[in-house]
């Protein structure tokens, strides 16, 4: 079987996330009302975590920042539809939907922001399937071992192949993970009456289902100058997108 285009995967969700050095002073940042231009919907404090949480609608999906001492997190993932959903949640296909999330991250980066340490991308891509099998049949295009597909089950490939950056950043290494799998989604719905209860199954759907979480080394200790931020962000998500293309490849 031929490989699946790459314009084929849809988004579930899309993450930045960064790691301040030293830990971040948590206070209420202005960062989402800055990046967006209004203020965020909702807006959550945890004291017994120290961590603060923003999120908001914007064209394409939800915006969510998350924020603690240790850890910076921007997501995008789908708005919530009122009703039983019908299939999983989607942004809509990864291609489409990156150049906005990449446009939101890169204006971020320019901000204020701490000394970050290390930069993670993470994306979350499905892809529609008839059954199970010709999901093992399509993960077999992108995977160095072959699925038997009528009498495989419950199969996950997870993989990090680290590789030297590109950005000419000495000793900097990145991590690139990809998880593979095969998911089924199901929609059940309850009715109770007055004598009985009742339970509905919907038709199962199946996708594809590719987990990427690109990040820069944990050993690369130095931190990143302003400069060199945005380079990386360009260099880990390219690497998402050659794994979205050609699969799991040294």
């Amino acid at each position: 079987m031929e490989r699946p285009d790459r314009n084929s995967w849809q988004a579930e969700s899309l993450r930045l996330t960064a790691f301040p050095s030293p830990l971040l002073e948590v206070k209420k940042y202005n960062w989402w009302k800055d990046l967006v231009g209004e203020m965020p919907e909702n807006s959550h404090y945890q004291p017994r975590m120290n961590t603060y949480q923003d999120e908001g609608q914007i064209d394409i999906g939800t915006l969510i920042l998350k924020y603690a001492p240790e850890r910076i997190d921007w997501i995008l993932a789908p708005q919530v539809q009122e009703g039983i959903a019908e299939d999983i949640p989607i942004l809509g296909t990864f291609v489409d939907v990156l150049p906005t999330f990449f446009r939101f991250m890169k204006s971020w980066l320019n901000f204020e922001i701490p000394e970050i340490s290390r930069l993670a991308f993470g994306a979350v891509l499905p892809r529609p399937l008839p059954d199970r099998s010709t999901g093992y049949v399509q993960l077999s295009t992108y995977l160095p071992v072959e699925i038997d597909p009528q009498n495989s089950s419950d199969f996950t490939y997870q993989i990090n192949r680290p590789r030297p950056s590109r950005t000419g950043i000495p000793d900097l290494l990145i991590n690139r993970l990809s998880k593979w799998s095969v998911a089924a989604f199901q929609v059940f719905s309850m009715s109770i009456g007055t004598a009985n209860v009742g339970v509905g199954q919907g038709a199962r759907k199946y996708h594809c289902r590719l987990e990427l979480d690109i990040s820069t080394d944990v050993e690369f200790k130095q931190g990143f100058s302003k400069d060199q931020l945005l380079p990386v962000l360009e260099e880990l998500i390219d690497l998402g997108l050659e794994i979205a293309s050609k699969g799991d490849t040294a």
